[in-house]
């Protein structure tokens, strides 16, 4: 908390008062922010995530939440990395949990063929996908946690490598990811800036 929100003059009573009416405050501002409905084609989607249509496109994300990359060994670390297995995940297909990400989209596939359970897919499909702040960091190696495309002089050239490695659909759905957090995070700004706390 700011310490210029409160006056360490004021006494605890008071302290938690204005506490409490920030908390209020940011709660309002939540509620309209998920009634909002301006920038998004449906506001959350039979998969349980934001679907935004931009520049033709319908993009598919959440809000995560975004980890310090030196905290990625901590358990509580989860949903970040795209697991590796998808629907072959032998904790997704034995109905547990798996702590890498699994699109609700694929797991939908998964319940229409019966390998999961309605009450397994509803539970999961509340978990967001989160983020390694470097993620938003441009580098042309080969660090998974970075983006790969992105450089307006490079793009061609990018393209084409992203094509001929086969890695093209999974940046495509990394930026996809992190272009509706963004989006998400510019409009819960926007609200905020326009009836400030």
């Amino acid at each position: 908390m700011d310490k210029a929100l409160l006056d360490l003059g004021d006494d605890v009573q008071s302290q938690h008062k204005k506490l409490k009416e920030i908390t209020d405050r940011m709660n309002q501002l939540l509620l309209e922010f998920e009634k909002c409905h301006s920038l998004f084609t449906h506001a959350k989607n039979e998969y349980n995530q934001y679907q935004i249509s931009v520049l033709g496109m319908n993009l598919v994300g959440d809000l995560g939440n975004i980890y310090d990359n030196r905290d990625m060994r901590l358990k509580s670390v989860h949903q970040v990395s795209v697991c590796k297995y998808g629907n072959k995940c032998g904790h997704v297909l034995r109905n547990r949990y798996c702590k890498f990400y699994h699109a609700p989209c694929d797991l939908h596939d998964l319940l229409i063929a019966k390998k999961i359970t309605r009450e397994y897919y509803d539970k999961t499909i509340k978990l967001k996908r989160n983020f390694v702040n470097t993620s938003w960091l441009y580098s042309p190696n080969s660090n998974k946690d970075v983006r790969h495309i992105g450089s307006a002089e490079k793009l061609p050239t990018e393209l084409i490598m992203l094509q001929n490695t086969n890695q093209l659909e999974y940046e495509y759905k990394e930026l996809e990811a992190r272009i509706v957090h963004d989006l998400l995070v510019l409009k819960q700004m926007d609200i905020v800036r326009n009836k400030p706390i």
